[in-house]
C-alpha cells in the first residue's frame, strides 16, 4: 500500500465553504444552522452561472484558508489531553495495520515503541512487533555466532594494527631495512641499532597489540597511529650519539658496588662438606678481636690436626678462599644481580607517552623475601654470646 498523497483543495469545495459561512452568518444566534446538504443545490446553480475569472476570484482566499486548516490539523499540538490521547491511539492503529500488511507482502519485520513525553498524558508506553521472531543476528546464528563474530573482528583489528605499526617502522627506517618490530626491550633491539624511537604512545602499557584485552584500547592505539599523534622518529647522528651516551651513563650509575656490605652475613660451610685439615707447613690463621668464633654442629666431623697446631686451627674451615665452593656461589649471585640491574636501566627514552613519561615493558621479577628488612651480623652476634658464656 502506497502512502497517501496530499490532495489539492478543489475550487468548488472552497466555494461551498465560503457560501455556507455567508448563509449561516444571516441566521440569528440560538437557531440551528444550515447544513451543506440543505444548501448544496442552490450553491451548485450559482457556481454553474459563474465564469472562470469569477470562480478564481471567489475561491483564492478560501483555498488558502482550507490549506492552513489542514496543516494545523496535521502538525499543530492539541489543546486538550484527551484529544492527544485519541490522536495517538488512532494513528498507532493505522501504522500497525500498514506494517502488518507490509509484513504479509514482503516478510519484513518491524517494531514500534511509543512512549509519552509528558507525565500528564494518558497514553501508556507501547511496544509492538510484527511477529515474535528474534532480531536478525540471533535468527541467523544465535548468541554464539554473534560472540564469535565479535572475537573474530577483534582479532582482525589486532592483525591490522600490528601490520600498520610494522609498515610505519619500515617507513621510518628509510634506506635501512628493518625486518622485525620488537616490543620487549625495544630500545635494545630497535633504538640502539637503528636510531628510531616512538613518540606519544597513547596507552599506559607499552606492549604488542595482540596483548591488548579490550577493543577500546585497540581503537585508541589505531587512531593514534593513523592520525599521526603517535609516530616513529629517526634520530639524527648527534641525537643518536647523545641518546647512547645517556644510556651508558645510566648503566654506570645503576651498576652495583663490588665491595661487600657491612651487614652481609659471613658464609658458613654446609653440613655435608668435609672440614679441611691443616698441615704442619700451613700458617696458623689468627682471629681478630672483632671476628666471631665459629662453632661446629653435632653432625660435623672434628678437625684432625697433623702437627703441633693449637686448637685455634678450626676456623680454617670457615675461612673465605678462592677454593671455597661457597665463595664461588656468592660470586654467581652477584653476577645475577648485576644482570638484573642492567635490565632496569635499559628503560631509557626509547618510548615516550603523551605526557612525556617513559613507557617500556620489563620482565617481571620475583620479590626477595627479606626485601626491606635490616640484616644483622648473625655470625658475630653468636660468637660474642659464646665468648661471654665461656668467660
Amino acid at each position: 500500500m502506497r502512502p497517501r498523497q496530499k490532495r489539492k483543495v478543489a475550487p468548488f469545495r472552497a466555494f461551498v465553504s465560503r457560501q455556507m459561512g455567508v448563509i449561516n452568518s444571516d441566521i440569528p444566534e440560538g437557531e440551528p444552522r444550515k447544513k451543506v446538504p440543505e444548501c448544496i443545490g442552490d450553491i451548485a446553480k450559482k457556481w454553474g452561472g459563474m465564469s472562470e475569472e469569477e470562480r478564481a476570484d471567489a475561491t483564492t482566499d478560501a483555498m488558502k484558508e482550507i490549506e492552513e486548516k489542514r496543516e494545523n490539523r496535521e502538525l499543530a499540538s492539541h489543546n486538550s489531553l484527551i484529544s492527544a490521547f485519541h490522536d495517538v491511539r488512532t494513528t498507532m492503529e493505522d501504522a500497525k495495520l500498514m506494517l502488518q500488511r507490509l509484513n504479509s507482502r514482503t516478510g519484513a519485520e518491524s517494531i514500534i515503541i511509543t512512549v509519552r513525553s509528558n507525565s500528564e498524558h494518558f497514553n501508556p508506553p507501547d511496544a509492538w512487533v510484527t511477529s515474535d521472531s528474534h532480531l536478525e543476528g540471533y535468527c541467523i546464528s544465535g548468541v554464539e555466532g554473534v560472540a564469535r563474530n565479535y572475537v573474530t573482528e577483534t582479532t582482525e583489528m589486532k592483525k591490522e594494527l600490528v601490520k600498520l605499526i610494522a609498515d610505519k617502522l619500515r617507513a621510518a627506517g628509510g634506506k635501512t631495512h628493518i625486518t622485525h618490530m620488537y616490543y620487549k626491550n625495544f630500545d635494545d633491539h630497535i633504538t640502539a641499532k637503528y636510531g628510531v624511537k616512538i613518540v606519544n604512545w597513547p596507552l599506559e602499557k607499552f606492549c604488542c597489540p595482540s596483548e591488548l584485552s579490550t577493543r577500546v584500547d585497540i581503537q585508541v592505539l589505531r587512531n593514534a597511529w593513523e592520525s599521526g599523534t603517535t609516530y616513529f622518529y629517526k634520530m639524527t647522528s648527534s641525537e643518536w650519539k647523545e641518546w647512547d651516551e645517556k644510556r651508558f651513563e645510566n648503566a654506570l650509575e645503576n651498576e652495583p658496588a663490588s665491595t661487600s656490605s657491612p651487614n652481609e652475613p659471613v658464609p658458613t660451610s654446609s653440613l655435608n662438606e668435609p672440614v679441611p685439615t691443616s698441615s704442619p707447613n700451613e700458617p696458623v690463621p689468627t682471629l681478630s678481636p672483632n671476628e666471631p668464633t665459629p662453632t661446629l654442629t653435632p653432625n660435623e666431623p672434628a678437625p684432625t690436626p697433623s702437627g703441633p697446631a693449637p686448637a685455634s686451627t678450626t676456623p680454617a674451615s670457615s675461612s673465605v678462599s678462592p677454593d671455597n665452593p661457597d665463595f664461588s656461589k656468592r660470586g654467581r649471585k652477584q653476577k645475577a644481580l648485576s644482570d638484573a640491574t642492567e635490565v632496569d636501566f635499559l628503560n631509557t627514552t626509547a618510548v615516550t607517552g603523551l605526557n612525556g613519561e617513559i613507557l617500556m615493558q620489563k620482565p617481571a621479577r620475583k620479590r626477595q623475601s627479606d626485601a626491606g628488612k635490616a640484616r644483622g651480623k648473625k655470625g658475630q652476634t653468636t660468637g660474642n654470646e659464646e665468648n661471654h658464656g665461656t668467660a
